[in-house]
């Protein structure tokens, strides 16, 4: 369950990342090398953190939801 909740935030992660780096902000390229190093940085950051956040989500109410043996 944590793995899925990980892909989850993985994927959620990312798709915030495109959307402050390709629409929010959105500069086209300036020909220059490194122009969108920043950009794909962002994105890989938050697909970071999404997934951290995501297992953490996950085992918290995973505890949450157990029943007492």
């Amino acid at each position: 369950m944590v793995i899925l909740g990980s892909i989850v935030g993985a994927v959620l992660g990312f798709l915030v990342g495109l959307l402050i780096t390709e629409v929010i902000s959105s500069n086209p390229g300036t020909g220059t090398s490194g122009a969108g190093d920043w950009q794909l940085l962002v994105d890989i950051a938050l697909l970071v953190a999404g997934a951290l956040a995501g297992s953490l989500l996950t085992r918290r109410f995973a505890k949450r939801n157990a029943k007492p043996s």
